[in-house]
């Protein structure tokens, strides 16, 4: 096989092969051109090789204009949300095939140069990337050729990659690569490697504007060829490596590791499936490398087949001889081991039903799966039957399936795929209810009018009820938590219940009210309990005594006088007033309202200048606390001076020289008290 990279420009070995462009809109469907001019070429077939992440995947035929086209439908490898996932590489590259074979009977092959693209954004950061180590084959005194492989590395952000070989750490070859898997060639011009020498290998990786990384060091140790390795019956062919084959793969991959390099023995691949030859792959040197081969078309590789690679080694004049085999056995494409069954939903299911109901979420239907939804009770299959995903479903049962409260009714959904074992969803269970709703049943709170001391029924109103499946309502009374009425109603009606014998109201009884809803077969449901004081009917705490009026009064009163204002006198109400001196109740009399009032000192009462009398007026209420008005207040003055007179006539003594006799007389002379009479003198 020619490398098309190592060919110059229309030579007389025919052109060098021109590389494809690689090309995606969407990443799913991936064009390019890959013209090849036909001058100076002996007449060639040429197509286009894709590799995804350094795998051969794909060959397309150029079309004559020299485009092609690819588009990826489903996933490979990671991809979920699309066939190709971020950081995937695609390698693509032309090959040509000469048409007609050689004088030597050899149909000539040439390669370009690689051309990649990156799916999404790079996803290997600098600081993750790892450069990868080569392998170096086993070193013999006096060869002049170091061999090993180099693995595939990775192709984003513009990497490239060198290899460094040293013997003894004196640097021998430093050569740029182009990161993909192939051979380490390393020749030594004039010497030749020496027992001991110690050979190593490492890979540097370039990313511009970034420090160069470098891969871990290979190495090996020269040795002396004393195992008669040169030997056909100490040759030992070492067997193949195959990578994970999966159903529905179209190419079977693998590595034939470093083989014995004496007698120029060369190397062939053979894939079989089933113990069926597919393919041969020949020519491979000692250094071994990479193989990848088409799955015939006549071939689908399904889950379970077996893979068998043999290493096949040649020897002029000798005997071939083969490798152990290596057999893979095909891993399922679909990833059925990781297929997820999502859960259904189910409706709520009543005693009364005679079907189950819910919703199938979204389910894969790729590889031809399908699905049937199970339907159990109390953990006993009664129905299994075919749905569609991403839809609702009802499922009706037997006609010999009753349902009653408190069964548990489960559904599964189970998934079907040809070839594999069923895979179920988790089961969703639910407890049947009861038809009638009776939980979600509830019941309206009465109203209850205000009530006095002076009711003799209590009232209110009903609110509207749920009357379905025969519901009725009963009402409870109760006065300071004792019972006294417990009455049938209807619903959205009015109640009127009369007391009963011997029940009065008083003031701030507690009624409460309590409506009871009933059922066949349930337990009866309450109403929250509404309660509400009872009121005194005659507002005695608004009733307010109007101040009484108090008459000013001297040291001479003998009585003490006034008005008592408008007050009220419904419900009995009646008033007296007390009377006090300085502070000492002196009067307690009935008054009436608008009424004046006059009443006479007590005998061993008197008024003196500066007394002070208060009068207060005091309401009364038959079971009710005496309410009083303001204390009304006024101060005892001394009486005005009273006026002096004189009465006198002519009298018996004017014959005497006595002109008058008489009297004089000023009422507030008291001449009872002897101390205060002086005489002073005589009037002639």
């Amino acid at each position: 096989m020619l490398n098309g990279n190592d060919l110059p420009d229309d030579t007389w070995i025919e052109n060098k092969v021109k590389p494809t462009t690689i090309t995606s809109e969407d990443e799913m469907t991936f064009t390019g051109v890959g013209y090849q001019p036909m001058n100076n070429e002996h007449d060639t077939n040429y197509f286009v090789t894709l590799e995804i992440d350094g795998k051969k995947y794909k060959n397309i035929q150029l079309d004559s204009e020299g485009n092609w086209q690819k588009m990826f439908d489903k996933p490979l490898g990671n991809g979920k949300d699309k066939p190709l996932a971020n950081g995937t590489v695609v390698k693509a590259y032309v090959e040509g095939t000469e048409t007609e074979a050689n004088g030597n009977g050899i149909v000539n092959t040439k390669v370009s140069a690689p051309t990649f693209y990156t799916v999404g954004e790079d996803l290997t950061s600098w600081a993750d990337w790892e450069i990868k180590t080569p392998t170096l084959a086993d070193a013999y005194d006096e060869e002049t050729i170091i061999t090993g492989n180099l693995p595939e590395q990775n192709h984003q952000n513009g990497r490239t990659y060198e290899t460094v070989v040293t013997v003894n750490d004196v640097e021998k070859q430093r050569a740029v690569i182009s990161g993909e898997s192939g051979s380490l060639v390393a020749p030594l011009f004039d010497e030749v490697l020496q027992k001991g020498d110690v050979v190593k290998a490492y890979i540097v990786g370039h990313e511009e504007g970034e420090t160069d990384k470098e891969s871990l060091v290979a190495e090996t140790v020269v040795q002396e060829n004393k195992e008669g390795q040169e030997s056909w019956e100490n040759w030992t062919v070492e067997p193949t490596e195959l990578e994970t084959i999966s159903s529905g793969d179209e190419i079977i991959r693998g590595v034939i590791p470093i083989q014995n390099k004496f007698n120029g023995r060369t190397y062939d691949v053979e894939v079989l499936v089933n113990d069926k030859l597919v393919a041969t792959e020949e020519g491979y040197t000692a250094r071994g490398g990479e193989f990848s081969v088409s799955v015939p078309d006549s071939i689908d590789l399904k889950y379970k087949d077996k893979v068998t690679a043999i290493v096949v080694g040649h020897e002029l004049d000798k005997e071939d001889k083969d490798s152990e085999d290596t057999t893979e056995t095909v891993k399922d494409a679909t990833n059925h081991e990781n297929w997820q069954v999502a859960a259904a939903t189910i409706n709520d299911v009543k005693d009364t039903d005679t079907f189950v109901s819910g919703t199938v979420p979204v389910e894969d239907t790729e590889f031809d799966r399908n699905y049937e939804i199970e339907v159990a009770v109390n953990d006993e299959v009664i129905s299994t039957q075919a749905i569609t995903p991403d839809g609702d479903y009802k499922i009706d049962l037997p006609k010999e399936v009753k349902l009653a409260v408190k069964d548990n009714v489960t559904v599964t959904v189970v998934g079907h795929q040809v070839d594999f074992d069923d895979v179920s969803s988790d089961k969703v269970s639910t407890e049947v209810i009861d038809g009638t709703n009776w939980s979600d049943w509830k019941i309206a709170n009465p109203e209850l009018d205000e009530l006095t001391t002076k009711s003799t029924a209590i009232t209110g109103d009903i609110a509207k009820q749920d009357i379905d499946f025969d519901r009725n309502y009963t009402v409870t009374i109760t006065q300071n938590g004792t019972e006294i009425i417990n009455e049938k109603v209807e619903s959205d009606s009015k109640f009127n219940f009369e007391l009963p014998e011997k029940v009065t109201l008083e003031e701030d009884d507690e009624i409460a009210i309590t409506v009871e809803g009933h059922q066949k077969d349930k337990e009866s449901k309450l109403s929250e309990t509404i309660t509400t004081k009872v009121k005194d009917a005659s507002n005695w705490a608004d009733w307010k005594i109007v101040n009484p009026e108090l008459n000013n009064l001297t040291v001479k009163d003998t009585k003490i006088t006034g008005n008592i204002p408008q007050q009220a006198v419904d419900f009995g109400r009646n008033y007296s007033i007390e009377i006090a001196q300085n502070g000492e109740k002196i009067i307690s009399e009935v008054v009436k309202s608008e009424k004046e009032f006059s009443f006479s000192l007590p005998k061993d009462v008197t008024l003196a200048e500066g007394d002070e009398i208060t009068a207060t007026l005091i309401g009364h209420q038959d079971g009710k606390e005496n309410k009083k008005s303001e204390n009304i207040t006024t101060i005892v003055e001394k009486a005005a001076a009273a006026e002096t007179t004189s009465e006198f006539k002519l009298g018996y003594w004017e014959k005497f020289g006595l002109v008058y006799e008489g009297k004089v007389n000023n009422d507030d002379w008291d001449l009872t008290d002897k101390t205060k009479v002086e005489k002073n003198g005589i009037c002639y």
